[in-house]
């Protein structure tokens, strides 16, 4: 792709700059009003998507600071833009291509009963190697934000919270594992390197870590603090976003993720006294208390072995 995924979303010349070109698939307009529009912002706003015709319009790249707000910008992997009230991602598949989609995940847990907030789906699409998902945007600051400025009090509260979550997702179960529609996961932390997300190779990875393999239990996977969105003031988590990793695993993964996944560490730069891994590792004993079993020692022996033989290859040992 000759284009940086960041630069996917582009604001179209004239109409005062309220419309923006989105990957030369789709034109978003911004209006007063709008009989069907995909979403009013609570401004008033109306956004309407319309495919985009033969003629692609003159757009130009959207400077930084402006509207809409780059979010974030993933490796050119992926890229989330904030419209107010509705963000828009887009993200390459890579190895994903064969696993559940995010938004599958996002419209099978809006028929549960859940006592968290999660993205609300407006729009899915995609084409030959990405992927385009607009959902509602959660209120609140994530977690990583809030996390340097709270007590001790204010942190173990979420900590308890998010097990909790966790505890209330396992309650859904299968017999396979794998996405909720029964393709692939995507969890690199459960075959590192060779990027295989077949059912039956996940399945033999974790009899080798001594999981079990008979029935398979719901998770998030991906439980990083940037993840985790919240409000502070009135010490309440409102919800998680990011569930393109989430399917039923073995229970005892549930725990050890958070264990051995460094992709969980809290991102604290420079800031005195704090430890990037204080966060993983309180969820992780919190679990533990719970009864969710772990194999984090074997794990970590696994993978050392795994990157040993890989060496010789010149292969990056790195978990991505």
């Amino acid at each position: 792709m000759s284009t940086p995924i960041s630069g996917l979303v582009k604001q179209i010349h004239g109409n005062n700059g309220n419309s923006w070109l989105i990957g030369q698939r789709f034109v978003l307009h911004q209006t007063k009003s709008a009989e069907e529009p995909l979403w009013r912002d609570s401004d008033g706003n109306c956004y309407s998507l319309a495919p985009l015709s033969d003629d692609i319009p003159p757009a130009t790249e959207i400077p930084s600071g402006s509207f809409p707000y780059l979010l974030h910008d993933c490796a050119n992997i992926s890229a989330v833009w904030d419209f107010g009230d509705v963000v828009l991602k887009i993200k390459l598949f890579q190895t994903r291509k064969d696993a559940t989609r995010e938004h599958a995940t996002l419209d099978w847990l809006a028929n549960q009963k859940l006592n968290f907030a999660i993205p609300q789906v407006l729009h899915y699409s995609a084409d030959d190697d990405k992927s385009y998902l607009f959902s509602t945007r959660l209120p609140g600051i994530t977690l990583n934000s809030a996390w340097p400025s709270m007590d001790e009090d204010h942190r173990q509260y979420y900590v308890q919270q998010v097990a909790n979550i966790c505890i209330q997702l396992s309650s859904y179960t299968s017999r396979r594992i794998g996405g909720i529609d029964g393709s692939q996961l995507h969890d690199s932390w459960l075959d590192p390197f060779s990027y295989d997300f077949r059912s039956e190779t996940l399945l033999a990875n974790s009899t080798q870590l001594g999981m079990s393999s008979t029935e398979f239990f719901f998770s998030h996977n991906d439980l990083a603090p940037g993840n985790i969105i919240v409000d502070p003031q009135e010490k309440h988590l409102v919800g998680i976003i990011d569930w393109e990793s989430a399917g039923f695993v073995p229970r005892e993964w549930i725990s050890t993720k958070f264990a051995v996944g460094w992709g969980l560490d809290l991102e604290v730069g420079n800031i005195s006294g704090l430890s990037e891994t204080d966060w993983r590792e309180r969820v992780h004993q919190a679990l533990r208390e719970n009864g969710f079993p772990d194999v984090s020692d074997t794990w970590k022996k696994w993978y050392k072995k795994r990157c040993s033989d890989l060496e010789k290859t010149a292969v990056n040992c790195d978990v991505v």
